[in-house]
């Protein structure tokens, strides 16, 4: 069987939920459909609720998922856990594979044109910027700079040593964009507004050429990237 016959009987659930803006998407074939909100509302209450329109929206059954692709971070500590929780339960009550998407690869994807840099920001609080560079393409972005927890003037080094023109995006884009303006010398193209927004359905159609390339995996084996520790963490440490 053609690998383009099996893309279009691949339902893939995308879930994201690594940052404030919570979206789940189902990609059928060519067609997607997504819920989303900006509340700060609890993600664990509206996540069941948007995967269940979804499925009705889309006119499938939840069985007819055949695979489940969630955001892993880095992030939120409690979004993450919520996310890869509900994607692990719905794998395994389904019976199907896992593919977890790096949150700032899913940023990357089709954000700029074909071969060029993209370098997505979440803002990880403690003066700190989560980041990574990617090189986008037709398929998975290729992997320049793995993501990292760093000052924004470590970064800008780190796109100005690219020595190339490089496109900036993620919710923390517009937040950082005054500093880079100012320690910056690189020639650097900023995404504004929603277009920088994580979205599910780029971390679902990420995960079905995970998926359909076999490298999905079982539900268990999905694990968050924190890159650093978390505030509890650190605290709990200070007071022992």
């Amino acid at each position: 069987m053609s690998i383009h016959v099996i893309r279009k009987k691949m339902n893939v659930l995308g879930i994201e939920t690594a940052t404030e803006k919570l979206s789940a998407a189902l990609v059928i074939g060519n067609i997607s459909y997504e819920r989303h909100t900006d509340s700060r509302s609890s993600h664990c209450e509206l996540l069941a609720g948007f995967i269940m329109e979804l499925a009705k929206e889309a006119g499938i059954k939840m069985n007819h998922i055949n695979g489940i692709s969630v955001s892993i971070g880095p992030g939120s500590f409690t979004g993450l856990r919520i996310g890869i929780a509900t994607a692990m339960g719905l794998a395994y009550s389904l019976g199907v594979k896992a593919a977890g998407v790096n949150t700032l690869m899913g940023l990357a994807w089709k954000t700029a044109k074909p071969g060029t840099l993209v370098c997505p920001l979440i803002d990880a609080k403690r003066s700190q910027i989560f980041a990574g560079i990617y090189r986008t393409g037709e398929g998975i972005p290729d992997t320049i700079v793995s993501p990292l927890a760093v000052t924004c003037e470590k970064l800008a080094d780190i796109v100005r040593s690219q020595g190339e023109q490089v496109t900036i995006t993620g919710p923390a884009a517009e937040l950082f964009r005054k500093t880079f303006d100012e320690i910056s010398d690189s020639k650097l193209t900023f995404i504004p507004g929603d277009k920088a927004k994580p979205s599910a359905v780029a971390i679902a159609e990420l995960g079905r050429m995970i998926l359909l390339a076999g490298k999905g995996v079982n539900p268990v084996a999905l694990k968050p990237v924190y890159l650093r520790r978390s505030d509890a963490e650190i605290l709990r440490d200070r007071c022992r």
